[in-house]
């Protein structure tokens, strides 16, 4: 993993991923998220636009983060995916299980 940055805007929680989102870099993010969980903001927000590739584990990381932040009846999206990525998610048949936003800015309009 190139780059984790992480700002919160609004009620909107926004972790910026890239490089590759591979088994390895999946294993160092985890703990780097933990305290976010806990923080307030209705809405989680991951930006994918500069991951250059992404295998299994980065999709398994992704739902996992999905399915435990609905769990906490939060909401949690995918910004900007690269075409690498739209295309993995697409190629597995998970493309459909992500809310996908464009722009973090559509959000805040949401909001």
């Amino acid at each position: 993993m190139e780059e984790i940055l992480v700002e919160k805007k609004d009620d909107i929680y926004l972790v910026k991923l890239s490089g590759e989102l591979v088994l390895e870099n999946v294993e160092d993010i985890k703990p780097k998220l933990e305290n976010s969980l806990s923080e307030e903001w209705k809405i989680f927000a991951v930006d994918l636009a500069e991951i250059e590739f992404m295998d299994s584990s980065g999709i398994g990381f992704l739902v996992a983060l999905s399915n435990r932040i609905k769990q906490m009846g939060r909401k949690f999206v995918l910004v900007n995916p690269s075409k690498q990525v739209v295309k993995t998610l697409k190629l597995v048949n998970i493309y459909h299980f992500f809310d996908l936003v464009e722009d973090i800015d559509d959000l805040i309009l949401d909001l």
